[in-house]
């Protein structure tokens, strides 16, 4: 499929980007940042190998400013840390419909646009239908969506659908990722109901039918950490997965593959935000303008393996990435996906409660000595196991 096909299609996506949500997991971790030469530096939070490696060193290489990386687990996890110590961090991936509720929170502090000519390589869809608060603080990044991931090698042919997660075969083989918002949507889907269906009567319904199948499946919730570490095992054989991870797993791994369900997925938008009390401000833009060049940003995307909305990168995109339908949909492929919407306000502590009710004693986690293990072996340039990484 050629790029103006990849065109029209992400037209049909956009024009509902200032709604987009992601779901994905963050996990806690500092890494030890790249050496610049001058003492200058940006901080900054996102989930975990969540920026290029090779874009990071060529930055600094460019520009003589280190980058400090630190990594959470989950998005409240993020949230308590930029209210603690806002002076920490400089710039943060976040998904879009969190920006709203982080600038009323006065933790954000609005972009100067004027310092970011290449904000108009977006695709003026995108542009054009952003809400005002993500508009001024932040700049897309990278969108994705949320799929199944399999072993082939434990599950021949299987339904394309995600009832095959809650077949007997699969008892005690399967987790979904820890998070109320993924997990709700599959319900969702599987009724027939939007993934945004928020009503008390939708989240009480779904609720009690995830809770349903969790008890008689045994299935168990997960960071995407786990659930991609527990697939390379082959300890669990199936998950729901981000499609960037699905690919990369499979890239390593030839008995992983993926596949859309056939009641369709989610997708979600990841955006770049400014701390409020940002003390590298200058760093911020000089990273910010280094990302959006289209070749940096064209390296992000096949190296994280997520799209991205800067039409003027595309060219630089390998083919094959552009032809994988799962990765970067086309425009009939798009009919298959819906987009997160808001996280509702007003219903927020009746799906936190609800879905913690349901995941109480069914989560899987990784302790922090393992993880401090595993990363201190990655940054003395010591090989980790494929289970490890």
């Amino acid at each position: 499929m050629g790029i103006p096909h990849k065109f029209a299609a992400l037209c049909v996506l956009v024009a509902f980007f200032a709604s987009v949500t992601s779901c994905k997991k963050l996990e806690i971790a500092s890494i030890r940042p790249e050496k610049g030469r001058d003492g200058a530096v940006v901080r900054i939070l996102t989930s975990t190998g969540y920026l290029s490696k090779s874009v990071v060193r060529d930055f600094t290489w460019e520009t003589g400013i280190s980058v400090e990386k630190h990594e959470f687990s989950t998005t409240e996890e993020m949230v308590a840390q930029l209210r603690a110590y806002p002076h920490r961090y400089d710039l943060v991936a976040v998904e879009a419909s969190s920006v709203s509720r982080l600038a009323k929170q006065k933790l954000l502090r609005r972009l100067d646009l004027q310092k970011l000519p290449a904000i108009d390589e977006l695709m003026p869809e995108v542009l054009q239908n952003l809400s005002e608060e993500v508009s001024s603080y932040s700049i897309p990044y990278h969108w994705g969506t949320t799929i199944v991931a399999y072993r082939s090698d434990k599950i021949a042919s299987p339904e394309k659908s995600f009832e095959m997660l809650f077949e007997p075969q699969m008892k005690g083989k399967v987790l979904l990722l820890d998070n109320p918002f993924e997990c709700l949507g599959v319900i969702h889907r599987m009724s027939g109901k939007s993934i945004n269906a928020y009503s008390e009567e939708d989240i009480d319904l779904a609720s009690d039918r995830l809770n349903e199948l969790v008890e008689k499946c045994e299935l168990r919730f997960a960071s995407q950490d786990i659930v991609k570490k527990s697939l390379l095992e082959g300890e669990y054989w199936a998950g729901l997965c981000y499609s960037g991870e699905c690919v990369r797993m499979a890239e390593r791994d030839s008995r992983i593959s993926y596949f859309l369900p056939k009641e369709g997925a989610g997708m979600w938008l990841d955006v770049f935000a400014m701390s409020r009390d940002a003390e590298n401000v200058d760093e911020v833009y000089s990273f910010l303008s280094y990302l959006m060049r289209p070749a940096c940003i064209a390296k992000s995307s096949e190296e994280l393996k997520y799209p991205n909305p800067y039409p003027a990168s595309w060219d630089n995109v390998d083919a094959a990435m552009l032809d994988k339908e799962l990765l970067w949909p086309g425009e009939e492929e798009l009919k298959h996906y819906e987009l997160f919407g808001p996280r509702p306000a007003q219903q927020f502590s009746q799906i936190s409660r609800r879905f913690s009710e349901v995941t109480r004693g069914r989560l899987l986690r990784v302790s922090q000595a393992q993880k401090f293990s595993i990363r201190t072996r990655q940054e003395n340039g010591n090989p980790t196991s494929q289970s490890e990484q």
